[in-house]
Order: C-alpha cells, then sequence, then structure tokens
C-alpha cells in the first residue's frame, strides 16, 4: 500500500512539474521582447560594443548595426553623475520595464533589474551584459530611470540578416 501511494506521488509530482514547464515555455515565448534574442555568456560574444550613458539623458552611440547570430557585449559606462540603466528589447519590453520601474520606487537596484535584458549603472559605474541577436529588425536599448526615456534616453540596434 505504501509503494502505490509513493508512486502515486511521484507521478502526480511529475504531472506538476510537466505543467510548470510547459506553463514557463509557454510564458517565455509570450514575453514582450522574447523574439530579440537571448542572454549569452560574455566569453562566447563576438565583439564588445561600449555604449556611453551621458548627460543629458542620451546614450552613446544611439545607434548600432548588428548581424542576426551574432553575440554581442556591451558595456554600459555611465559618464554621467546620475544614475542609468540599459534595457534590450523591443518597445512592448520597453514599455514593460518602464511599468515595472513604476512599481518599484524605492527598491534597490537589484530588485528592479532582475531580468536578464537589463542591468543597472550607477553614476561612475560600468556595468555589462550579453546578448545573442536571433531574428533581424530594430531592438532597442533605453533608460528607464525616472523621466529618462521619456526625455530621450534611448538607442535603436538594426538586426541585419
Amino acid at each position: 500500500m505504501r509503494t502505490r501511494t509513493a508512486s502515486r506521488s511521484i507521478l502526480a509530482w511529475m504531472v506538476a512539474g510537466s505543467t510548470l514547464v510547459a506553463c514557463a515555455d509557454a510564458t517565455a515565448s509570450q514575453r514582450p521582447g522574447a523574439h530579440d534574442g537571448a542572454p549569452a555568456f560574455a566569453a562566447d560574444a563576438d565583439r564588445t560594443v561600449v555604449v556611453e550613458a551621458t548627460a543629458p539623458f542620451a546614450f552613446s552611440p544611439d545607434e548600432l548595426a548588428i548581424e542576426v547570430g551574432e553575440t554581442i557585449t556591451f558595456e554600459v559606462v555611465n559618464v554621467d553623475v546620475v544614475d542609468h540603466d540599459f534595457v534590450l528589447g523591443d518597445e512592448a519590453t520597453q514599455q514593460a520595464h518602464a511599468d515595472d520601474m513604476r512599481g518599484m520606487v524605492g527598491m534597490d537596484d537589484d530588485e528592479t533589474h532582475e531580468q536578464p535584458n537589463a542591468v543597472s549603472v550607477p553614476a561612475g559605474a560600468t556595468s555589462t551584459i550579453t546578448w545573442t541577436f536571433s531574428d533581424p529588425g530594430p531592438v532597442l536599448y533605453g533608460c528607464h530611470e525616472p523621466g529618462h526615456y521619456e526625455a530621450g534616453m534611448l538607442g535603436t540596434i538594426t538586426v541585419r540578416a
């Protein structure tokens, strides 16, 4: 009797686990900007691109060209005296991150940048993010510290086939 109960428990856990994995996969594929690519290891980068976060609310460069399949390490250097962040993704991803930031006022940067496509870049610091670009088309990068994106702190990556 005990073996049958244990077997049923294991089977129930396996079904529940399969359901959770299926839901997680569906959520990931529906996540805004998921088609833009995926995080990668810095050791796998094809090249490093330095992007400066500058005053008043700008990225330099604000336009980049990348090939489909290319893995880039972005070295984001904050030469400004205020904190910035760097978020990769399409317009829906940018909007979702902006909404998250508004909902997390008063939290520290680690709590607001737990997404694989976003890093905080404190004043005078450098942060990195490595990303593999999977599809052709535009990908944005933006800063969502309060008012920065709205002031034009964004850039465009053209991913070429």
